[in-house]
């Protein structure tokens, strides 16, 4: 039987949204449908914004870009979380990092013992691609989707939307997970993992299963980490010189998964309950709360046009990883920050590392290096963070840091 929802806006009423149906596969919204129905939901997304959010294109300076993406973002997961009509809502940014309302297509596979879904995402006719993960599509399980629906904790209605969100919402480390490889990912302040089995298709992730952190028995980090941005072209090389640091990421989310916090539903910000009309205008004052400005800058994770980017404060020209040694320039020196060593050197329980940043001035000779001892201080205390260092990077990634200078 062909599935069909009314489509909820009043940008164009009396509208069914229907199902494509060929074979054993259907496709949630029809592919003739898509235009339509985006454009009545990017009427219904500008009328609520200031003419210049809602106008920013690849020409636009990248504070107004992280404005726009910021009014998307909202829209999309949090607005338009569970929708009667059964529409999921994401937000893209195309490959001139402007964020755009993108429609999911549902692509179902039904097949013996269970279906496979697959995802397709439409943002416009020059922009309807697919993500890929190191190059290759990923299917879900129906066990897969159903597992994660019971496991994570969401609102009703939003388990779909949520985990598209949250699986193509970081970059992906695979990591060894009950003795098997899996992609893992942040959710909430724990972690959530895809274990990852070959498909039969050379061209494809299949994910039979979706565990949280009370099913993960063992997590351990792989060195050097796999790590892939989700792109949305099918040819991806590890680049030599990176842009984040995937030995952290990993880090991180072994820690998060070893302080076993329960799942929790999203808390939303409490624009999110205003009228859209009204939350569009406080777009800039958010961006200013966390610092961003006129200077701000955006770029995509390793440089390569995908679902992931990264924001610059004012002031910071670039930042690259290379094995443990981060690089960064501001407007008058260029900064090396590397890890030495690490281990419990104050005999508290809690492992430390040592530090040395290098200062070299630029347009002279000038240069001077620091080493810190960065330390926790607390079992509860997840992540450190350099003081001189707390304007460089804001990312989905970044945490709270403390600092002890030696």
């Amino acid at each position: 039987m062909t599935k069909y929802s009314p489509f909820n806006s009043r940008f164009l009423p009396n509208t069914q949204v229907v199902e494509e149906r060929d074979g054993n596969i259907s496709k949630y919204p029809h592919t003739d449908q898509l235009p339509r129905l985006l454009r009545a939901l990017n009427y219904e997304f500008s009328v609520g914004l200031p003419d210049k959010i809602a106008r920013v294109d690849h020409r636009a300076k990248d504070y107004m870009k992280i404005q726009k993406y910021l009014a998307v973002r909202i829209f999309c997961t949090m607005i338009n979380e569970a929708r009667r009509d059964n529409l999921q809502l994401c937000t893209l940014m195309d490959r001139n990092l402007v964020a755009r309302i993108s429609i999911v297509q549902h692509i179902t596979e039904h097949v013996a013992p269970a279906s496979v879904h697959r995802f397709k995402f439409y943002g416009g006719d020059d922009f309807f691609t697919h993500i890929y993960v190191n190059g290759k599509q990923v299917a879900f399980a129906n066990h897969a989707i159903e597992r994660f629906s019971e496991r994570v904790p969401d609102h009703t209605g939003a388990d779909l939307t949520r985990l598209l969100d949250s699986f193509f919402g970081s970059p992906i480390i695979v990591m060894e997970c009950n003795n098997s490889p899996a992609f893992v990912i942040p959710y909430d302040k724990s972690v959530i993992a895809f274990p990852i089995r070959q498909s039969d298709n050379t061209a494809e992730y299949f994910l039979p299963t979706c565990l949280s952190g009370d099913e993960i028995s063992q997590l351990n980090p792989i060195f050097p980490p796999p790590a892939y941005p989700s792109l949305y072209e099918a040819i991806y090389r590890e680049p030599a010189v990176r842009n984040w640091d995937p030995i952290l990421h990993g880090m991180r989310l072994k820690h998060s998964w070893q302080h076993k916090k329960p799942l929790t539903a999203p808390q939303y910000f409490k624009m999110a309950k205003h009228p859209w009309s009204k939350t569009g205008h406080l777009l800039d004052e958010i961006c200013n709360i966390q610092g961003h400005g006129e200077g701000s800058r955006l770029l995509f994770i390793d440089n390569i046009p995908g679902h992931h980017f990264l924001t610059l404060l004012p002031g910071i020209r670039s930042i690259k990883f290379k094995g443990n040694i981060m690089t960064f320039s501001d407007a008058g020196c260029d900064y090396a920050v590397q890890e030495l060593a690490r281990g419990d050197y104050d005999g508290d329980g809690y492992e430390d590392a040592l530090v040395l940043i290098s200062t070299n001035y630029q347009g002279g000779s000038g240069r001077f290096n620091q080493a810190y001892l960065v330390s926790k201080t607390g079992p509860k205390q997840r992540q450190l963070k350099l003081t001189k260092m707390d304007a460089v990077l804001q990312s989905t990634t970044d945490r709270a840091i403390i600092t002890r200078r030696n």
